[in-house]
């Protein structure tokens, strides 16, 4: 599975706790619809159908102030079962929004990990780059003695 297929955002208003946008197909952002009257009613982020979306927002969601805690400048990593999320504000102005990343744990470390044998032989190679350089510096310097 790919990084972004396994990626879910979703962005809360922060003072109600509304759902606004999700990325995830078939997520309703309604909580009943009337048709008769056309009166909606919003999904708060708690009652969402998607059990990913639930999870994240009660790791993410303090119990009693709720979103309000995300005020610019304040973002949060968090972990909610098997994903791994970002949360942060929306500063754009006149928005009062939190927009929320989350990735499947196990999708993420892959990516990571995918990273850790050129690292390894970055440093590997500095390595040897290093002693080669100090082996020159110090033949260089010590030839004088030598004769």
């Amino acid at each position: 599975a790919s990084l972004l297929s396994e990626t879910v955002l979703f962005l809360v208003e922060r003072k109600s706790g509304a759902l606004l946008a999700s990325s995830i197909a078939g997520q309703s952002l309604v909580g009943s619809f009337d048709p008769v009257s056309g009166a909606a009613e919003v999904l708060l982020v708690q009652q969402a159908s998607s059990a990913v979306i639930r999870d994240i927002a009660s790791a993410a969601m303090d119990p009693v102030t709720g979103w309000t805690r995300f005020t610019e400048g304040t973002e949060e990593d968090i972990q909610a079962g098997d994903y791994f999320a970002h949360v942060g504000p929306v500063t754009m102005q006149g928005l009062d929004w939190v927009l929320v990343v989350g990735t499947k744990r196990s999708v993420w470390m892959a990516y990571i990990n995918s990273g850790v044998p050129l690292t390894v032989g970055l440093v590997a190679a500095c390595i040897v780059g290093l002693c080669l350089v100090v082996f020159m510096l110090v033949r260089g310097s010590t030839a004088p003695l030598r004769r």
